[in-house]
């Protein structure tokens, strides 16, 4: 069955999973404590390098804005430094890792480009001295950017079933989401402002997580909105709440392509 929620990729629930991954990302902070255990110890940050890849090349790709980067190219030379940096450097006060690193991993491409001065994205390798090569550099061309889609959907599918088993903790399924998941404009301007309003209150985020409910009490009196309102969104301001807070860097793609994010 598939699900074609607002934030989530559809995709085949059966999928495979990495369970030793899984392991690392299950619980938000999870893979935050990981890092700060091993980020003096190179022969343990090596594994943890080969885990993310997908994640560093996702990122590369996103900060360049070209499909067919590949180990090859400085850019992933860079990136590796810039993932190694990222967990070196990384303090609990820096927030989720991922998202730490994926600032890391940008400020480093961008250092990169303008030390090289490289403002365009040409293929010297391209050679169109006869039909056969180009023919050759079109299909050459075609599969990495269908191998970038894979790692992306890879990537997403892991954050999915991560995601899916956080929610289980509030007793919230995919299908329930897909329900309550709000369709209008006016409508998810209304749960924009309720996550922008608990996003800036720590005190009520921790209540949230530690009670596995959100006072609706105290957001209808702050915002204004009616509770029956909030009711009928309340599993989808909880879901996205867990997105934010917790390390689902492609997910949060989704959440602020919906306007649920700043």
């Amino acid at each position: 069955m598939k699900y074609d929620a607002v934030f989530l990729s559809p995709g085949k629930e059966g999928d495979a999973m990495d369970r030793h991954f899984m392991k690392n990302i299950l619980f938000s902070g999870a893979l935050n404590k990981r890092v700060l255990k091993i980020q003096n110890n190179q022969e343990e940050i090596d594994p943890l390098i080969r885990e993310y890849k997908p994640f560093i090349m996702a990122t590369l790709r996103n900060c360049t804005q070209k499909s067919y980067i590949t180990e090859q190219d400085d850019e992933y030379s860079i990136a590796l430094i810039a993932f190694t940096e990222a967990v070196k450097a990384y303090r609990n006060d820096k927030g989720n890792f991922l998202s730490f690193a994926k600032q890391i991993i940008k400020m480093r491409c961008i250092d990169y480009y303008r030390k090289e001065k490289r403002h365009s994205y040409d293929l010297p390798f391209l050679d169109n001295t006869n039909e056969e090569n180009a023919e050759n550099n079109i299909i050459y061309l075609q599969s990495l950017k269908n191998f970038a889609q894979d790692e992306l959907a890879h990537n997403r599918a892991l954050e999915i079933e991560q995601l899916k088993q956080e929610l289980a903790d509030w007793n919230i399924s995919f299908p329930d989401l897909v329900n309550v998941s709000p369709k209008q404009a006016k409508t998810r301007q209304m749960c924009k402002k309720v996550i922008d309003y608990l996003m800036k209150d720590e005190d009520k985020l921790q209540y949230i997580f530690r009670k596995k409910m959100i006072p609706l009490s105290d957001i209808e009196k702050d915002t204004l909105i009616p509770r029956k309102q909030l009711e009928r969104v309340r599993k989808y301001i909880i879901a996205v709440l867990i997105i934010k807070k917790g390390d689902y860097p492609f997910l949060n793609d989704y959440v602020r392509d919906w306007g649920c994010d700043k």
